[in-house]
């Protein structure tokens, strides 16, 4: 950088003429290193310092324990989500197995049930042949006697009638 300063005063010149007896002319750096320069460094490095201390490392330390929060709280999710999947796999597996076993349950009692009725059936059906048989006995028997009993009444019936008949 070049500076335009009279020799006179520090204050810059317009209408400096380009000489070099008036005007002094001299290339400054960037940074002159000095006294100034040291001391502002440290009060860079020691804000560096405190900005590191008192704002990095906590910011830091709070995105790492957001982190392992919300990223234990994702992967708890995570695992929560599998067991519910493994769960329901089970359940379904279970409910499977039970209408299977209900289904066989029911048809080992409807079988049994037909047998029982069947038998039921064919005992009711043995005693009510016996019962008839029975009372087809009776009856007969019933008959026989009426029929005796009939012919005897008959029988009487024409000895009365043949008396009457015959003056008797």
């Amino acid at each position: 950088m070049f500076s335009v300063f009279n020799n006179s005063s520090t204050s810059l010149d317009i209408g400096a003429v380009w000489t070099m007896d008036r005007v002094d002319l001299r290339v400054a750096g960037m940074i002159d290193v000095d006294a100034t320069f040291f001391i502002q460094f440290g009060i860079f490095v020691s804000l560096i310092i405190a900005m590191k201390v008192l704002v990095y490392d906590p910011f830091l330390s709070l995105q790492d324990r957001r982190d392992q929060a919300t990223g234990g709280a994702v992967s708890k999710a995570r695992d929560a989500e599998k067991t519910v999947k493994d769960l329901k796999i089970q359940l379904d597996d279970g409910l499977t197995q039970a209408m299977a076993q209900g289904t066989e349950i029911r048809d080992d009692l409807r079988g049994e049930a037909e047998t029982q009725a069947h038998d039921d059936v064919s005992r009711v059906s043995n005693e009510m042949a016996t019962m008839v048989e029975a009372e087809l006995a009776k009856l007969k028997d019933a008959e026989a006697d009426a029929r005796s009993q009939m012919n005897a009444e008959a029988d009487r019936l024409a000895g009365v009638l043949a008396d009457r008949v015959l003056g008797v």
